[in-house]
């Protein structure tokens, strides 16, 4: 295999995109490289290295000439612009905002057989006559991919290709990568280790900012293999830590009732004739393919789509629209989102970020009180980051922002917590250490409610007691 690009103990000149030691490494040509490792490890900024984000000195690098270099990092968002507000694609009526519709989109750089080859791969007819605002997140990210995948780039980077994707998205997209992996480069950073696809051929994994290994794929699952054997051996992750059986229901208060609900936008219906109803203490999961509704479902829930004035829904026994505010539904509520996640680009200190959720704000505009902060940070603890707690929120990797927003929606220890896609670009250690908090949370109190969203039944915890499948 041919060189494309080659790193001779390159230094980001950038202080703040530095790795911790200097980079030593070739790609390929027609290699597909998994980057893994811990949230933090520097995954993110290898590949800001790779794709020139980060910029190095001329003799530290070589690059074929004419090199086309792409880096496909998802957000809730088409384009480079974030919308003002979270509840922006809810709210499209309050502003003067044009949503393109997904067939411009798609032929904005013409048509042809490649181009419906592709649309075809990634799913996407049946989405041309809708708005970008109407697209779930999983199948924003298949029009995202469209984009990038029609320039045809030598080496494509892609940070978390299988995040927000139904577990049929997520088959079309492996066979999508084995296809790509004949044709280009790939770059894959993934923080669950069980989505490496088939067609990896080598194996880079980060640690606290440095390339702690480089190894085929071959021998990877190797030591994989035995390191599988030695925790089979060794003691259980949660032995002698058992979570508490939860009651179902626990008083039969009502906190969510939906009565023959049905909701369209520009003639297209997101839900139809939906009846559903949670009770407190009750612990749901929220199931469903890209664009079934589970998003919109849940902006009605937390007051975030102005619909809810128009449809049977109540919310903590009280009909929507009979004088409540939004901030009296929200108080008792917390969240977390991927369009959360999309929005919150304030640059404050990640205890900052974790103390908005204490007003529901997106952003902190008054100063947290020392007993707050004091909240806060045993929250942080809880999670086992006290250490990130002074650093600014946009230094900090994409697991770790989502992580924070976790936090967020824990720390004023809401009634009902509606978590949304929360395990989005965690590693496996965070993953399990959430799902413990969520059951412990839940066992501490019967009168606190959940509704999770995911498309990976194993990132379930074990508190869950009732299944909507939409």
């Amino acid at each position: 295999m041919s060189s494309l690009i080659t790193f001779h103990h390159a230094v980001s000149r950038s202080p703040e995109m530095r790795l911790k030691a200097p980079l030593t490494m070739t790609l390929s040509d027609r290699e597909c490289v998994v980057v893994t490792g811990p949230n933090g490890s520097g995954k993110s900024l290898l590949a800001h290295l790779l794709s020139g984000g980060a910029t190095v000195h001329p003799d530290m690098v070589t690059r074929s000439e004419g090199l086309r270099v792409r880096f496909q990092h998802f957000r809730d968002a088409w384009g480079d612009a974030s919308p003002a507000y979270y509840q922006q694609r809810w709210n499209k009526w309050d502003d003067e905002t044009i949503f393109p519709l997904v067939d411009d989109c798609l032929t904005r750089s013409g048509w042809s057989e490649r181009h419906e080859d592709l649309c075809r791969t990634l799913r996407l007819d049946h989405l041309r006559g809708k708005t970008l605002n109407l697209l779930s997140s999983g199948e924003l990210r298949r029009m995202q991919l469209f984009r990038v995948l029609i320039d045809t780039p030598h080496i494509l980077i892609i940070d978390n290709p299988y995040i927000g994707l139904d577990a049929e998205a997520r088959d079309a997209l492996t066979t999508l990568l084995g296809q790509l992996a004949e044709q280009m480069t790939l770059v894959l950073l993934i923080a669950r280790e069980d989505e490496i696809p088939p067609c990896a051929t080598r194996v880079i994994v980060m640690a606290e900012g440095a390339v702690a290994a480089d190894m085929p794929m071959a021998a990877w699952q190797d030591v994989r293999a035995q390191e599988t054997v030695a925790q089979t051996c060794g003691p259980k992750d949660n032995e002698g830590d058992e979570t508490p059986a939860v009651s179902s229901s626990a008083d039969g208060d009502e906190v969510v009732a939906m009565e023959h609900l049905t909701l369209a936008y520009d003639g297209h219906k997101l839900l139809d004739n939906l009846d559903w109803r949670i009770g407190r203490g009750e612990h749901w999961a929220l199931l469903g393919r890209n664009g079934s509704g589970k998003s919109t479902i849940l902006s009605l829930i937390c007051a975030d789509n102005p619909q809810a004035y128009a449809t049977p829904l109540r919310l903590f026994g009280r009909r929507r629209g009979s004088g409540e505010s939004i901030w009296d539904i929200k108080r008792r509520i917390g969240y977390v989102s991927p369009e959360l996640y999309n929005t919150y680009r304030k640059n404050l200190r990640a205890i900052d970020i974790v103390a908005s959720g204490l007003h529901d704000t997106v952003g902190l505009f008054r100063k947290a009180t020392a007993q707050e902060t004091v909240q806060c940070e045993r929250w942080m603890e809880r999670f086992g980051v006290t250490g990130l707690s002074q650093k600014d929120y946009l230094t900090l990797s994409s697991g770790q922002q989502r992580l924070m927003l976790l936090i967020r929606a824990f720390v004023k220890e809401p009634e009902l917590l509606i978590l949304d896609e929360p395990f989005h670009g965690l590693d496996n250690a965070h993953r399990r250490r959430a799902r413990h908090i969520i059951d412990e949370y839940m066992a501490a109190s019967p009168q606190r409610t959940l509704i999770m969203v995911t498309h990976y039944l194993d990132e379930l915890p074990a508190c869950i007691d009732h299944y909507k499948r939409l």
